[in-house]
């Protein structure tokens, strides 16, 4: 579930940061990191919070599951109820990076979660008249999309960035500058099912999306999304594959894990040399190419608007807040195709980009409906959900994983194990603030 296979790390591309294991020993060598809170909160809540995710990095009893950091955040009413980070935004390396304690400031790759800026980045677009969410989006694209089986069925902006374009992931689905889009619509690219009837997920229609959108406004998706989506909800220091991110902020950022056979943490993303005295977007491109010369709508993947935003735990809970009641991504969070939301006890119901998640398909039933998105990539798990009203928002994640673990899926989200925990606190914490 959201799942994405991002590109390998390669000499070829832009993302050249260093790959060093830290061995078990030096990890359990570092002194404890610093377990850091944001802004206002009960004080009695935030020690009982730490200690929790305490638990949750060590792997709540079974070492296989132990994380290199968790985080998590809960607002009501725009505040900071309760925010919590413990473990590292960075462990330490044969090149002689030092450590970096994780906090609820640390931004990361957040994997799917990014679907959430890139719709309603869309919605914004649409807004001004110069995009049709509902129309045929060949009209803003350099070639006509067709799924092959249904060559006389229009393919909508709707369609794709709620999952029912007939489009699946192929084996690759992001595209090196200065190569185009183009070349990803292979015939596997494509279901037999006619446009707009059938769900399936698909990394690959965001960057369509992200292409049609440059098309329609003349500006690349990166700082589309930063001024239209993420700089009105005051996340102007957040930005798609660093795009926009403040250099200090940059410099303090998180990187994604996962552990080899050997028990080492392997960087998968955003090593310290990607992240220390960079300043341009990370981006997959062939030996020679400059970012200057791209011309936008050739290629939206290249900023990665599937999964590719970098933000904070607090960052990812103000994002969901956006497709509230009252919210500029409302609209969206209207169920596309036929649905029993909210009394529904599966997780399998969608908006334009957003995911609806009922009460009833992640716990007994007690807690609150919720719309927001889940993101699992590169050891990234996390989450970032609203309660229908926008009262309350809560999200979070961990940075890292062992493949060979058992991911525990619950049956009816899809969620694992640290998901599933960590929203299960999340929703305790908003209770217990009555």
């Amino acid at each position: 579930m959201n799942r994405e296979r991002p590109p390998a790390l390669t000499r070829r591309t832009l993302l050249h940061g260093s790959l060093g294991l830290v061995s078990a020993t030096l990890v359990n060598a570092l002194p404890s990191p610093a377990r850091a809170a944001a802004e206002a909160g009960d004080p009695i809540r935030q020690r009982q919070l730490r200690a929790r995710l305490d638990t949750l990095l060590a792997g709540d009893g079974d070492p296989s599951r132990a994380v290199p950091g968790a985080a998590l955040a809960v607002l009501r009413d725009g505040k900071v109820l309760v925010a919590a980070a413990a473990g590292h935004a960075r462990l330490g390396d044969p090149d002689g990076h030092g450590a970096l304690a994780l906090t609820p400031y640390t931004p990361v790759r957040v994997a799917s979660i990014s679907k959430l800026a890139t719709a309603l980045t869309a919605a914004r677009v649409a807004e001004q008249g110069l995009l049709d969410l509902d129309a045929d989006l060949s009209g803003w694209l350099e070639f006509r999309l067709r799924n092959p089986a249904w060559p006389q069925a229009p393919i909508t902006a709707r369609q794709l960035l709620a999952h029912t374009g007939s489009l699946r992931d192929p084996p690759v689905y992001w595209m090196p500058a200065p190569g185009s889009i183009a070349g990803l619509l292979s015939a596997e690219a494509f279901t037999p099912a006619r446009p707009g009837t059938v769900f399936e997920y698909c990394n690959l229609a965001y960057g369509l999306v992200a292409t049609a959108l440059e098309n329609a406004t003349g500006e690349r998706f990166d700082r589309l999304a930063q001024r239209l989506a993420l700089a009105p909800l005051g996340l102007e220091d957040c930005g798609f594959n660093w795009s926009g991110v403040p250099a200090a902020r940059r410099e303090a950022g998180g990187t994604l894990y996962r552990r080899d056979e050997a028990g080492c943490w392997q960087p998968q993303v955003d090593a310290a040399a990607t992240l220390l005295g960079g300043s341009e977007p990370v981006i997959l491109a062939e030996p020679g190419f400059e970012l200057p010369t791209y011309r936008p709508g050739r290629n939206g993947t290249l900023f990665s608007p599937q999964g590719g935003l970098r933000a904070g735990v607090l960052d990812i809970a103000r994002l969901a807040q956006a497709f509230a009641r009252g919210g500029p991504g409302e609209a969206l969070a209207s169920p596309v195709g036929p649905s029993r939301w909210p009394e529904a006890s599966t997780a399998d119901i969608w908006g334009t980009g957003p995911q609806l998640l009922p009460a009833r398909a992640y716990g007994s039933g007690e807690g609150p409906d919720l719309i927001g998105h889940a993101g699992q990539a590169l050891g990234f798990f996390g989450g970032a959900w609203t309660t229908t009203d926008g009262r309350d928002a809560i999200s979070y994640f961990v940075t890292g994983h062992d493949p060979q673990a058992e991911l525990a899926a619950h049956p009816a989200t899809g969620l694992t194990h640290w998901e599933s925990t960590l929203l299960a606190i999340a929703v305790e914490i908003r209770r217990a603030a009555g």
